[in-house]
C-alpha cells in the first residue's frame, strides 16, 4: 500500500486551511505511515528555495570561493556554477 501519495495530497489540502501543521503532526503520531517531511514535494521546494537564497548571498558577499561554497549550502559545485550562470544572465 503506498500511503505517500496519500498523506501528500491530505496535507496539501490541509495546507488551504492553514491546517497543514496539524495534518503534519497527526500524520507522524500515527504508526502505520512512517513519514517523514523530506517526502512532501512542498518541503523540497522549501528547501531548494533557501539553498538558492543562501548561495546567491554568498556570491553576491564574495568572501567565500565557488569551491567552499558547495561545502557549505551541501550541494554539487556544478549546482553552484549553474546558479551563478542564471544570475548573470538575468
Amino acid at each position: 500500500m503506498c500511503l505517500g501519495r496519500y498523506t501528500n495530497q491530505l496535507v496539501i489540502l490541509s495546507g488551504v486551511r492553514n491546517l497543514d501543521e496539524t495534518t503534519l503532526k497527526i500524520l507522524e503520531d500515527m504508526p502505520i505511515t512512517n513519514i517523514s517531511l523530506e517526502d512532501f514535494y512542498t518541503y523540497r521546494k522549501g528547501m531548494e528555495n533557501k539553498q538558492k537564497g543562501i548561495i546567491r548571498k554568498m556570491l553576491q558577499s564574495k568572501l567565500l570561493t565557488i569551491d567552499q561554497i558547495p561545502d557549505l549550502v551541501g550541494v554539487e559545485q556544478d549546482y553552484v556554477l549553474k546558479f551563478q550562470a542564471e544570475k548573470t544572465q538575468k
